[in-house]
């Protein structure tokens, strides 16, 4: 599964936020849609925090990463170090500094 927040329809070019549970646009291209969501990203969100990204990989395994950075960096860290990976969930846990980086570990069998 190739993960990216920025998707098109019939509508036009449109971004989920960090829940998965919104999307906002529609914008006329895939560049603009992009753009919205980096600003979302470092105005609503303000800028780089940590995430906790849960995700299979390798024998249906469970993982569990803390990453630094912006909502598309944990997504884009996992699919670029784990590549075939499932991303389940990724949350929000706070500001960057409160939380360890790089924590990788298995969370079941």
């Amino acid at each position: 599964m190739t993960f990216d927040p920025v998707h098109q329809d019939d509508a036009g070019w449109w971004f989920y936020d960090e829940t998965w549970a919104d999307r906002h646009g529609p914008y006329a291209c895939e560049k603009t849609a992009r753009r919205e969501l980096y600003a979302y990203d470092e105005i609503v969100l303000e800028g780089p925090k940590t995430f906790m990204v849960v995700f299979e990989y390798r024998q249906r395994k469970r993982w569990q990463l803390v990453i630094e950075g912006t909502f598309n960096d944990a997504a884009s860290a996992v699919q670029r170090d784990n590549p075939g990976s499932t991303i389940m969930s990724i949350t929000r846990l706070g500001r960057a500094a409160d939380y360890p980086s790089e924590e990788k570990k298995t969370i079941d069998g």
